[in-house]
C-alpha cells in the first residue's frame, strides 16, 4: 500500500456518514381511530385498532402518515374512510 492509496482511503472514510452525523429518521406518526370507531361492535373496533397499530410500523406504504381511520357499519354496508394528514380525504362512495 502506498502513501497515496492510504491517504485516499482515509479521505473517503472521513466522508462517510457516521451515526453521530447522520440525520435521525423522521418520527413515525401512526393513524388515529376516527370518531365512529367506538360506536362499532367489539370485533370491528379491534380490527381498526390493529390497522391503526400497523400504521405505526415504519417501512410499509401505509406507515407513518398520520391521519385517521374511521369505520361505519350498518346492516346494509360498511365503509372505512381514511384521511391522510397531508392530503384531502378521498371522495366517499354513495351507499
Amino acid at each position: 500500500m502506498t502513501l497515496r492509496t492510504t491517504l485516499l482511503g482515509l479521505t473517503l472514510s472521513a466522508m462517510l456518514p457516521t451515526s453521530a452525523s447522520a440525520a435521525p429518521p423522521p418520527p413515525c406518526t401512526p393513524a388515529r381511530p376516527g370518531a365512529n370507531v367506538s360506536a362499532q361492535p367489539e370485533a370491528w373496533r379491534r380490527a381498526v385498532e390493529a390497522l391503526v397499530e400497523a400504521t405505526g410500523a415504519p417501512g410499509q406504504p401505509w406507515s407513518c402518515v398520520g391521519g385517521e381511520v374511521d369505520l361505519v357499519v350498518s346492516a346494509a354496508w360498511k365503509t372505512l374512510p381514511r384521511t391522510d394528514d397531508a392530503a384531502e380525504p378521498p371522495p366517499q362512495a354513495e351507499a
